[in-house]
């Protein structure tokens, strides 16, 4: 069963059961006033036969407008209710009934193929028209953190799943470095450690907001964040975010573009924000499947954190 739609109408006058009045296996009704008034002009809806009575029917309209040339055809015994006959002058209500309110819970009750609670909704239409990706995973889901509990020189992401579109890592902490204030987080993909990776870089530094730029290419890993050292007086905090579009593709050379910087806290003197964009571009295209992160100096402190996410 598909994706059930009914129609409504806020303006249906209510009416009676007319002609000789309806039996139980009866499945045309005309209207009482042979020109019923309000109900909706599309197929399905629902009506509501001796209404607030032991012998309440709803019935399923699936064609028709309820005159005599143009019956109302039905269908019997609908929504859990048992067909019956029904004397003229009974009434005849359009409205919502139980289902109404099923439909809505048993959508918000879909699992994880797309089925649907007593199976409403089958896992080939999925809700609202949206792909199975909407539905079936989160629109970014963790792939993989890391929290260091002591230095290390390598953070490693192995077998990166391809079922999304786009990565992010968020990464931020210190290295070990005594000489500057700020390092570079070197990535490097699918053990490439080549002279293919590039990058061009804007920034603003200290207490003046002027900042300036650079550029490299032939470097044998990409730096797309900053990081804190452990030199003296240097700042206390470091890192930032890395996007990576298309990372699964085999058609264009891979990019990055990350946002990071790094701050004292206490000290205007001893801050920076940089924005850089890298580029990966290996002599044949091919997918990103690991991912490998090393500081530009020394190695990564106890309590650096680095999440690998993936973006449907």
């Amino acid at each position: 069963m598909g994706t059930v739609a009914y129609f409504y109408s806020n303006v249906a006058v209510p009416d009676t059961v007319g002609g000789s009045g309806l039996s139980s296996t009866a499945t045309a009704l005309i209207a009482g006033s042979l020109s019923p008034t309000g109900y909706p002009a599309s197929f399905p809806f629902k009506l509501r036969l001796s209404p607030r009575t032991s012998s309440e029917e709803v019935v399923k309209v699936t064609s028709g407008s309820g005159t005599t040339a143009d019956p109302w055809i039905i269908v019997r015994g609908w929504d859990g209710t048992l067909a019956a006959g029904h004397d003229t002058t009974q009434a005849v209500e359009h409205g919502l009934t139980q289902e109404d309110l099923d439909l809505s819970r048993e959508h918000e009750a879909a699992d994880s193929t797309g089925t649907f609670v007593n199976e409403v909704l089958n896992p080939a239409v999925l809700p609202h028209g949206l792909p199975a990706a909407a539905w079936q995973g989160a629109a970014l889901g963790l792939i993989s953190s890391v929290f260091l509990t002591s230095a290390r020189t390598t953070v490693n992401f192995t077998s990166i799943p391809q079922a999304y579109s786009h990565l992010m890592l968020v990464a931020f902490g210190k290295t070990g470095d005594p000489g500057v204030r700020d390092d570079s987080l070197q990535v490097t993909f699918n053990g490439d450690g080549g002279a293919v990776y590039s990058y061009v870089s804007n920034f603003v530094a200290d207490a003046t907001p002027g900042g300036g730029g650079s550029a490299a290419d032939s470097l044998n890993a990409m730096p797309p964040l900053v990081f804190a050292t452990n030199a003296t007086g240097a700042p206390v905090d470091g890192g930032g975010v890395v996007f990576f579009p298309g990372y699964s593709g085999t058609t264009y050379a891979k990019m990055a573009i990350g946002i990071s910087g790094v701050g004292q806290g206490t000290n205007s003197g001893q801050y920076s924000l940089r924005v850089r964009y890298c580029t990966y571009r290996p002599a044949s295209q091919v997918a990103i499947t690991s991912m490998s992160l090393t500081p530009q100096v020394s190695n990564f402190l106890a309590g650096s954190q680095f999440s690998l996410y993936g973006i449907s």
